[in-house]
């Protein structure tokens, strides 16, 4: 599954990827945002994260 997650960022696309670590997601993502409790409480790149 990470390959073809890798792939599809790779060719520009947006991918959505909804996980509980973001270890996984600093692997792809050139933005994240955090969602608790139906609230957004970050969204910011992973490396200020």
């Amino acid at each position: 599954m990470w390959q073809t997650i890798r792939n599809v960022v790779e060719n520009s696309s947006t991918v959505l990827l909804i996980t509980r670590s973001l270890d996984e997601t600093d692997q792809f993502a050139d933005k994240i945002i955090v969602i608790e409790h139906e609230r957004i409480v970050a969204d910011d790149i992973p490396d200020k994260l």
